[in-house]
């Protein structure tokens, strides 16, 4: 059904950047208001996706219009 099949989406994509996002999901779930410290703490995670060989491996993977291969780093 349809849960399966977004399970299944979700995980076709970079572990790395699954579990940045389930990160970003959990802080701000938390949170009342987006503080100056939490805003840093995300911008950091997103950092470590766009600096990523899983980043890099999507991009080249977009332009050579074959499925990446994702290696969690």
């Amino acid at each position: 059904g349809f849960v399966y099949a977004l399970a299944a989406h979700i995980a076709a994509n970079s572990p790395l950047s699954v579990a940045v996002m389930k990160e970003e999901l959990r802080l701000l779930a938390s949170a009342h208001a987006i503080t100056p410290e939490l805003f840093e703490r995300i911008q950091g995670l997103r950092r470590i996706v766009y600096d990523s060989q899983d980043y890099q491996e999507g991009l080249n993977a977009f332009r050579e219009k074959r499925k990446p291969r994702f290696q969690g780093k």
